[in-house]
């Protein structure tokens, strides 16, 4: 709900996966526009795939990183935290390394979270909510699993 008010604010377009995201995703980048995804834990864990997140592991929707592998766009990384005096400090990244598959892309970004979870992790208590395990009959992706 907030981030659609700040959205609106701004006269941002939005969409949502399933409603349209590729296209617009596409269509967005053909106008040489910026195009933001947020990534988030997969509420329909069929449609998602196990991957580690730390010393746990996490199921995560691989849609983002797969749009990223479709249109060949740079991708910048955005993160944000705030300091003791209530102030946020918003970082991007640079262009992201490519990885050979989208398993290994979302990988990479959850690796880049952990980063994030370690450094500020009284910023992330909301993420204690989520059941960072893994069924027993699920099993990791594939990518960087034996790492």
């Amino acid at each position: 709900k907030h981030m659609k008010i700040l959205w609106r604010k701004h006269n941002l377009a939005i969409t949502n996966v399933g409603h349209g995201a590729t296209e617009a995703a596409l269509q967005a980048l053909k106008r040489n526009e910026l195009f933001v995804v947020y990534s988030d834990v997969c509420l329909r864990p069929t449609r998602g795939a196990w991957f580690r997140l730390g010393s746990a592991a996490i199921n995560v929707d691989m849609g983002p990183a797969k749009l990223a592998f479709m249109s060949n766009a740079p991708i910048l990384r955005l993160s944000n935290h705030r300091q003791p005096d209530s102030r946020f400090v918003v970082s991007i990244s640079p262009e992201m390394e490519r990885t050979d598959s989208p398993e290994n892309l979302t990988q990479l970004w959850l690796d880049e979270l952990h980063r994030e979870l370690l450094c500020w992790p009284e910023q992330w208590w909301l993420l204690t909510l989520i059941p960072l395990k893994i069924p027993s009959s699920v099993p990791l992706s594939a990518a960087r699993e034996t790492q």
